[in-house]
């Protein structure tokens, strides 16, 4: 970076993803310019971007989402995809896709989810937490379960969530 400045004289902008001690990924871009011809010194300047970036992902997340919802794709591949784009783009680490079927619930896709997990029951203590979110229609958001009153701790801990965000899914149109 700083050597194009001073063999070239010429402006340079590089950006980095930094990761501080609060574990929350920055995006800085850096612009260098020489101060003096021939090159003395160099100003740089370095601009936050993080916003900017997450915001174009979470763009370029939600047409890939589009595209694949409007595609001929299969139920199947095209919520794989989903649940891909849709986990990414929010920043969180797995996703699952989770049905009632024949009174169970049922992990039916996901991302970042070990294979033997699929086509399998969840946790009984997350039972409860499903039934809740499937019969009032409504998200649950959680960032840290491990205090969370409305979670179970013990079982946050043993299955690894540390944060939750659930939403349910309506089938068919209503009108």
């Amino acid at each position: 970076h700083y050597r194009n400045v001073l063999e070239k004289g010429e402006v340079q902008t590089d950006t980095i993803k930094v990761f501080p001690r609060s574990g929350r990924e920055i995006y800085l871009q850096f612009s260098s310019l020489p101060a003096a011809y021939p090159v003395k010194y160099i100003r740089t300047s370095m601009v936050d971007i993080t916003d900017s970036v997450k915001a174009n992902y979470l763009n370029s997340s939600l047409n890939n989402i589009n595209m694949v919802i409007h595609s001929s794709l299969s139920i199947d591949s095209m919520l794989r995809i989903v649940i891909r784009e849709a986990t990414l783009a929010i920043g969180m680490e797995v996703g699952v896709v989770i049905l009632k079927e024949e009174g169970q619930w049922i992990i039916k896709h996901g991302y970042n989810v070990p294979d033997r997990l699929i086509d399998t029951g969840i946790p009984t203590p997350l039972v409860k937490l499903a039934e809740k979110i499937a019969s009032e229609f409504t998200s649950f958001v959680s960032s840290d379960t491990f205090n969370d009153p409305r979670m179970d701790a013990v079982i946050s801990r043993e299955i690894g969530i540390r944060s939750i965000i659930a939403s349910p899914l309506k089938e068919g149109m209503e009108g």
